[in-house]
């Protein structure tokens, strides 16, 4: 049967280790054959990271309050220059902390520079303090998740462009260029309400779920597949990313073999894409690199 992978790469879990190693890690990723490398999203960190609704916080940032949250759409961008097959993601960006029309540039410039390898993962965001030093109001973040993304598929479509909302509005607007692909791929990091089902069959392609069992995942995914059959889509074409629990070695390594064996819950429930990371017990690149062929090789060999 096999199974995707695609690599969380937030922290390089090298030792010894600079950032720009990310660039190298890709290019390692690409070349063993990874569906995607993806980003989460940060523009600044509260001290209350205790209040993180989706377990242990410091799971994907291993220095906690000092980890380097790299702004995705840049680093993607330069991840794009180095590979040639993988796909560029975020799990998740936080849509409502970017005005709608910097985030449909923003994504549609990383789309034509790939040449069509965006594939994002797009959420609302947990931290207040986050929205409060980016000066947006909280009770909005919901509304503006919804609106920016309506926002953006209307300026990635036939220009000029006029669209109106709850929270904005315009007229008459171009933008240009438009993505590579006709329909860039986003995956609603969000629990599957109702409401979100509508939105996300009409305007989203997929979901990327966190920390949810493999029966609410499937609960979630039914919810997805009716909002997808009433607005006339195919709910075979939707995409379904999420992160398994991942089995540790003694020398902190994730266990490719247990760790797969882990997710079979998620496979039957739905879930396409595994996503692996953050990498850590590694000393150097070198190590890194024979570790993913051999995740790639174990991904392709799953449940067969």
């Amino acid at each position: 049967m096999g199974v995707d992978i695609s690599l969380y790469s937030q922290v390089v879990g090298l030792r010894h280790g600079t950032l720009r190693d990310t660039l190298t890690l890709a290019r390692m990723a690409d070349e063993a054959g990874l569906r995607s490398i993806y980003f989460g999203d940060h523009l600044v960190i509260g001290q209350r990271t205790d209040r993180y609704p989706y377990g242990d916080f410091q799971a994907y940032a291993t220095k906690h309050l000092e980890s380097p949250w790299l702004e995705p759409i840049t680093t993607l961008a330069a991840i794009s220059a180095v590979t040639s097959r993988i796909r560029l993601a975020t799990n998740v960006m936080l849509v409502p902390l970017r005005p709608a029309a910097l985030l449909a540039k923003s994504i549609a410039t990383l789309d034509v520079l790939s040449q069509g390898r965006t594939e994002l993962g797009f959420g609302v965001g947990w931290q207040r303090e986050e929205f409060e030093a980016s000066r947006i109001d909280w009770a909005l973040r919901n509304r503006l998740f919804y609106d920016n993304i309506a926002a953006c598929r209307a300026l990635w479509g036939e220009q000029p462009v006029t669209f109106s909302s709850e929270t904005l509005s315009f007229e008459n607007l171009t933008s240009y260029p438009r993505p590579h692909q006709e329909r860039i791929p986003l995956l609603y990091g969000v629990r599957m309400t109702e409401a979100n089902a509508r939105h996300a069959a009409t305007f989203g392609d997929g979901w990327c779920p966190h920390g949810l069992s493999p029966e609410e995942i499937r609960e979630g995914l039914d919810r997805l597949r009716a909002a997808f059959e009433q607005v006339g889509r195919d709910p075979s074409t939707i995409i379904v990313r999420a992160r398994p629990e991942h089995i540790l070695c003694s020398d902190g390594r994730i266990d490719i073999d247990k760790t797969l064996q882990s997710a079979t819950g998620l496979v039957a429930a739905g879930v396409q894409i595994l996503g692996f990371g953050p990498l850590q017990g590694f000393e150097s690149l070198a190590e890194i690199e024979p570790y993913l062929h051999t995740l790639a090789q174990r991904a392709r060999e799953f449940g067969a």
